[in-house]
Parts: structure tokens; sequence; C-alpha cells
């Protein structure tokens, strides 16, 4: 009934077709050489050995096994390598290298399934769109895209490459998880496009430790990041990141310096300034892509949040106004909400926010809505069961076209289509089956779809809970635990919460939140005594200087009532 994963949201053909993206632009980043040398230009180097990415013809003698130095000089002809040697050895032409070729494609090809098959399997609730795929594939490939133009060769520049940049970015535009397997895929292939650059090759030899020390790097340093950075509600929060993954940094290039066998006290001085900055880089590279692509992308962020939250807002502003009971209820149940998804590792902040707006539908007939209604009066006593049903349900598709015009996320519009799921509006249906026993119960329906998150399934479960306690003026501790147990036990029946990562642990966790917030909202108040003769009230004389009342509507709901009243001189 309820699965341990979420339907499957990303199908097996976006999956396919993001792979086969993936491996053709990072196998071709991985082959193409950017700066090469210019047609004609000569370069004259010291090369100790004929570099590995170098296939020279068989009757070539490379000076490596001479054991001698000797100047090379490499040349480029109508896009192809020649390397000369003063050595005995003639002229050679490289031609198109299609191992090095194919190779690149194969490396290229396996981190790419091997991120595609953990989407198909893991599901990542975050990948609620192609648009999102293109997201986790482009913050990839730019990294992957500047570590080849602007770091072979170039060792310092290396080490302040902030790869955390794109870890901060797919955690807080996506999910933790992400963040984790996209610094994987982006320090593998940052190393290999730094280290294995035929330009850079052709001016130094490659050492195993230095790539060991940027894979290292890479990897730490994007994993702090990740981490430091998850569920950041403020801009401080990046960089206190970046400062965790500057002290990360630091670690790892003094380990790998005392690991080297050559100790140079000068060179370990620059490689720490530069480790030092690779975090604060990343930072205020992650803080100014964050809106950016949040925007693009279609990313609900924290900030957005924190903005919708704010009470001045055109939509809380008119639920205010125009439907006062509604908005005190939306307030409840984020309250409600909120408490329920940090208990079960739910977002917390979207839960909250999601609930404020979950009802504004109802601005467009707030008389038709209980908590809206003077005491005593109420419309639907005069309405066809079916049409009040209409009015009802209507609240829904009604929300959702005011947070179109007023552009919120999509991720709140959630809220307003998933609150009521695929349920009957009960009261009107069985108000109906006693005038025609035989009524189609659709026509009753929520359009739904039922919850597909943990938070819209929270809201539904404290919307229900709170309403349903509010209607029926229970006070008693025993009373509320058992509704609560009784609304929840229903939906889950109901199969509402089918198409979302609930677990039964978590709903048990949720009872408990839930008993806990009634009882502190529908707790029992204290009855003030009324004078024992009201008629002498006025002549009753003053209490510091100000005349009594009587009455618990006199007094504030936080006083206590006084056993006998005190003059003053």
């Amino acid at each position: 009934m309820l699965a341990r994963y979420p339907r499957n949201a990303i199908s097996l053909l976006s999956i396919l077709v993001f792979v086969v993206t993936l491996t053709v632009a990072l196998g071709t980043l991985l082959i193409v050489t950017i700066t090469p040398p210019r047609v004609g230009a000569a370069l004259p180097v010291n090369l100790p050995f004929v570099p590995t990415s170098v296939y020279p013809d068989e009757d070539i003698i490379p000076p490596q096994r001479s054991g001698i130095a000797t100047p090379v000089t490499a040349t480029a002809r109508s896009g192809f390598t020649s390397v000369t040697s003063t050595a005995a050895a003639k002229p050679f032409y490289l031609g198109i290298p299609w191992a090095q070729i194919g190779g690149s494609y194969l490396l290229a090809l396996v981190v790419s399934t091997v991120l595609g098959l953990y989407l198909y399997i893991a599901q990542p609730p975050s990948l609620t769109s192609t648009r999102r795929l293109v997201l986790l594939a482009l913050v990839i490939v730019c990294t992957v895209f500047v570590a080849k133009v602007a770091l072979p060769g170039k060792p310092l520049w290396a080490v302040l490459f902030p790869v955390a940049a794109g870890s901060m970015l797919l955690t807080t535009l996506l999910e933790l998880s992400l963040g984790l397997v996209g610094t994987l895929a982006m320090s593998v292939m940052a190393v290999y496009v730094i280290d294995t650059s035929p330009e850079f090759l052709v001016y130094a030899p490659l050492n195993p430790l230095d790539s060991l020390e940027k894979l290292f790097l890479y990897l730490i340093t994007g994993i702090t990041a990740c981490l430091a950075v998850w569920r950041a509600r403020r801009t401080s929060q990046y960089f206190i990141a970046g400062a965790l993954s500057s002290a990360a940094a630091i670690i790892v290039v003094t380990a790998f310096w005392l690991l080297a066998p050559y100790h140079d006290p000068g060179k370990l001085g620059w490689l720490l300034l530069a480790a030092a900055g690779n975090g604060f880089l990343a930072a205020a590279l992650s803080v100014g892509l964050f809106f950016i692509l949040g925007v693009v992308f279609e990313v609900t962020t924290s900030v957005q949040l924190h903005e919708l939250a704010q009470t001045d807002h055109p939509l809380l502003k008119r639920l205010l106004q125009e439907a006062p009971g509604t908005y005190y209820h939306s307030i409840l149940v984020g309250n409600l909400a909120e408490q329920v998804a940090e208990a079960i590792g739910a977002d917390a902040l979207v839960a909250r926010i999601g609930a404020y707006y979950h009802d504004v539908g109802k601005i467009m007939n707030p008389g038709f809505f209980i908590e809206n209604q003077r005491r005593g009066e109420n419309v639907h006593d005069r309405l066809h069961p079916q049409t009040s049903a209409g009015i009802i349900i209507a609240h829904v598709t009604d929300g959702m076209r005011l947070a179109q015009e007023h552009r919120l996320p999509t991720r709140i519009q959630a809220f307003m289509r998933e609150h009521h799921g695929t349920r009957l509006a009960t009261a009107f249906y069985n108000a109906a089956t006693h005038l025609d026993p035989n009524v189609d119960p659709e026509l009753f329906r929520y359009p739904g779809p039922s919850p597909r998150s943990k938070e819209t399934a929270i809201v539904m479960m404290a919307d229900s809970i709170e309403a349903t306690a509010r209607s029926t003026g229970v006070i008693d501790p025993q009373e509320l635990d058992a509704l609560v147990d009784q609304v929840i036990s229903q939906r889950v029946a109901e199969g509402q919460f089918d198409q979302c990562d609930l677990t039964f642990r978590d709903l048990q966790t949720a009872r408990q939140v839930f008993k806990a917030g009634l009882r502190g909202i529908f707790h029992p108040r204290i009855q003030y005594p009324e004078p024992a003769d009201t008629a002498d009230a006025g002549n009753m004389p003053l209490q510091n200087g100000v005349a009594p009342t009587s009455g618990a509507s006199a007094v504030g709901h936080d006083a206590v009532p006084r056993e006998t009243p005190s003059r003053t001189a």
C-alpha cells in the first residue's frame, strides 16, 4: 500500500535520452583539444619521454628508452601532430587516434550509465520533470567544460577550481543525494580532462600523485559543501559551507604535500592560499547562479519560500481580508504540518508555506465555507447537495488559477491540487444519497491527484484533522487522540497515500505529533464566574482606579479570576 519508493516520476525513455546526451557531451570534452598549437608553430620542450597520449609510428625509438632527455619539437599540421627528436629517429605523424577516441567515449558512457541507473532505481523525488534532468546534466557538463578550458597545465588553478559550487547547486536546487552523486561524476571527469589533455601532456609528464590529490580535493570539498548547505534557508549558510570546504581543501593539500617526495615550503604557501580560496569562490558562484538557475528551471528556492511566508503577500492579504476564517485555519494547519515534517524528515519549510496557500481558492466564494459563515447561517441548507459539492470542490481549481496568476512556484501549487486528493465531498454525497440512492459518486469527487510528496500528504492530514476537531468541538485529550487516529486511518484506507513515499513509521510519528499539537490548540479554558448580583455590578468599588468587569468575554484568555477584589487607598 505505502510504496518503498515513489512512482516512476522519470520515464525510462527520459533517462535513456539523458544518458546518451551526457555521454556525447562528456566524451566530446574528453577528446577535444581546446587550445591546440597553432598550425605550423614549433613549440620547443624538454621531455624525458614521449607522452602516453601520443601514438608514434612503430619504427620510432622513443627517447626515454635510451634514458636520455632529448629536445623534442611539437608541430601542428592540418589538425594532426608531428613529433621530431634529435635522437636517431625520424619525423612521424599521429593520424586519428581512434583508440583514444573510443576509450574516451567508453569512459563517458560508463559514468553516464551509472548515473542513469541511479536515477531510474532511486527515483529521486526532486526530479519531477525533464527540465530537472536538463539542470542536472547542465551543471555536470559545464563544470567539466570549464575544467577542460582553463585548467590543463595550471596546477595552482586546479587547486582553486571550485567543483564544490556545482555540488552546492545540485544539493540546493535538487536534493542532497543528487548533489553527492553529481560531485562524484564531476570530480572524476574533471581530473581526467585536466591531467590527460593532449595540450598538457606535450609540456609535462603525468604524475599519478597529483591526479590523486585533485580527485581527493574535489570529492572532499564537494561532499563537505553538500552536507553543509543541505536545507539551507539563509544566504549566510552558503558561505559557512564555503568556509568548511576551504578547511577541507587545506587539509587535503597539506596531506598530499607531506606525501610528496620533495617538500617545497614556498610552494606550500601558494597551494594553501589557493585551497583557502576554493570554498569561498564556490560559495560566491553558487549564490549567484542559485537565483538564475532557480528561475530558469522553475525550482522553488528557500529564498522564494521565505518571501511567500510574508503576510504582506497579495494572496495572503486577500485571504485575510475576504476569508478570515480560512486564513486562520491555514495558519494552524501550517504550524501542525511544519511540526510533523520536522519529525519525519520532510521539508518543513515547504510544508508550512504550502499549507498557508492550500485553500486560497476559497477567496472566490468565501461565504460557502463553514469557517467564514456566521453562526446559525448556512447557505447550503438552501442548495441541492450536488450544487453545494460543485461549489466546494471548485476551490481547488480556483486556487490553481489564482496561483498561476500570482506565479506561485509549481511546488506550492501542488498543495492546492493534492490536499483533498481524490476523496469524495462526503457530507454532500451522503445528503444526495438520501434524495437519490443511485446518485453517481464521481459527481462529488475532488479532481486530485492524490498526494505525490510527503509534504502534501502531511498537509492533507493536518487540514482534515484541524477542521474535524474544530467542527466537532472536541477538547477531551482522549477524544482528540481518537479523532487523529480515525482521520489518518481513513486516508490510508482510501489509498490517498499510495503515490507518495510515506512509511508506516512516518505515519506513526505523525500521529503522535498531531495529538500533541491538538492538545495544545484545543485545551479546556477556565470558566470565569459572574458576580453574585449583576444588577449591583455598576456600584462595585473601583479596583486600582478601574471599574471591574465580569464574564470571560471581558478579560483576556491568559488572565486568571481574582478571588477577592482588593481596594486601593
